[in-house]
């Protein structure tokens, strides 16, 4: 799947992911919650990359689901119980490094792992993430966030996600 970030003439933001079949969804925003939302979902590329989590956000976007499916009314129904854990663990830690990026948290393995096990509701995470997964993450969407600001307006950053 191809995942396209476009800057419009407008000052609005274009989220567009080309699946592999042809099809193809896609969001656009205006509004400052817009702006939020770039970051976010690099950031979401750079956790679901680095951690070859197949079926986080991305992973089910490439299987059909519209941006449209996610939340309420949930057109689709809930997430499948054969993407285990995965939509769960990509949003938590999407969270925690949209946290750490407004400067009230720092992410590392210990707090990552224990928040983890707690959004799962159970004893022990269902990953275990290093403190060089969680570089790693941070050095993906840091490099993102870099190309993101030098995009000029009226041009794309065009990802491919790897399934």
């Amino acid at each position: 799947m191809i995942i396209e970030f476009s800057k419009k003439q407008d000052g609005s933001i274009v989220l567009r992911c080309v699946r592999d079949d042809g099809t193809a969804t896609y969001t656009r925003g205006n509004s400052a919650n817009s702006h939020f939302f770039v970051w976010h979902d690099l950031t979401h590329y750079a956790i679901e990359t680095v951690l070859d989590l197949h079926f986080a956000f991305y992973g089910i976007v490439a299987l059909g689901w519209d941006f449209d499916d996610f939340g309420s009314p949930w057109r689709k129904g809930r997430f499948r119980p054969e993407w285990g854990s995965d939509p769960l663990l990509g949003e938590t830690l999407a969270g925690m490094f949209d946290a750490e990026r407004a400067g009230t948290l720092t992410v590392t393995a210990e707090f990552a792992n224990n928040s983890l096990a707690e959004a799962v509701d159970s004893k022990e995470s269902v990953i275990e993430l290093t403190e060089a997964q969680i570089e790693a993450i941070r050095a993906r969407r840091d490099e993102l966030f870099q190309r993101w600001r030098g995009l000029p307006v009226g041009e794309t950053l065009a990802l491919l996600f790897p399934l």
